[in-house]
């Protein structure tokens, strides 16, 4: 008689365990269509409208100009990055101008009017740079408000240096900003971007288009609240091609020689 409860137990167990998971099974299924409902139909218009004012915004970055070393490995031009404000113009997101000009104004240490001014430059172009060479308070404080400030991003720029400074002045040249003049060549036959720098003369403008690079886009998520949320960098940029030129020595001999021959000429 034991035995034969046992076994009758034994196969009743299975039959118990088979009811739970089928409950638990149904009762999960049953949750997951209420609360799909809940959403397409209850929330559905909220998160209609909130997709609606979200925004991808591409904007360029700029490459590093390439180094120019000496054939000894000395650092005759680099690049040293700074951080910038750029105000990007987002569709179908409320930008006030002056409201966000009184918040960075104290923090650019500039008037409201000036930062106005920057704001509304090129209304054509999707993005402006509103302040150079940022502090790290005014970035702290650009990342702590970005939901008071729509459309503001902090990007790196770059600043030309030469670290011997005029002593190869005249065969390395300067670099420069794009100028009316020769913004036909640069951005409509060469696609630069308007800020971008450019060789003006000696080495920089010989090799100009080795040593530019070429400039990436990075994707910005923003939603109509002023979030901002990267996407990442599609294409990156592509840093200039490094240049190497004769020895310091050499340099010397050739500046003395031109010395020497524009002091002839002049006699």
């Amino acid at each position: 008689m034991a035995k034969k409860r046992s076994t009758k137990t034994r196969r009743k167990m299975p039959a118990s365990r088979l009811w739970f998971i089928s409950g638990m099974t149904t009762l999960a299924f049953t949750s997951l269509i209420l609360r799909m409902g809940y959403l397409q139909v209850v929330q559905g218009a909220t998160y209609r409208t909130d997709a609606s004012n979200v925004a991808v915004v591409s904007t360029p970055v700029l490459p590093s100009r390439g180094y120019i070393y000496s054939s000894n490995g000395t650092i005759l031009a680099r690049d040293q990055y700074i951080y910038d404000a750029y105000l990007a113009r987002v569709p179908h997101v409320h930008q006030d101008y002056r409201k966000m000009a009184e918040l960075l104004a104290p923090i650019f240490h500039t008037t409201v009017q000036k930062l106005l001014q920057k704001m509304n430059t090129s209304p054509l172009s999707p993005q402006v740079r509103i302040a150079q060479n940022l502090s790290y308070t005014a970035i702290s404080y650009i990342s702590e408000h970005h939901h008071q400030l729509p459309g503001i991003e902090i990007q790196t720029d770059y600043v030309r240096q030469y670290p011997l400074g005029d002593l190869a002045g005249h065969i390395l040249g300067y670099v420069g900003p794009i100028t009316p003049q020769n913004e036909s060549y640069y951005v409509n036959k060469l696609h630069y971007l308007n800020n971008q720098t450019v060789g003006e003369t000696g080495i920089e403008a010989e090799y100009n288009k080795y040593l530019e690079g070429k400039a990436g886009y990075e994707q910005y998520l923003i939603h109509s609240n002023g979030s901002v949320k990267s996407l990442g960098l599609l294409p990156p940029p592509q840093s200039g091609i490094i240049s190497n030129l004769p020895s310091i020595r050499l340099i010397k001999q050739r500046r003395k020689r031109l010395f020497r021959i524009l002091f002839n000429e002049t006699m």
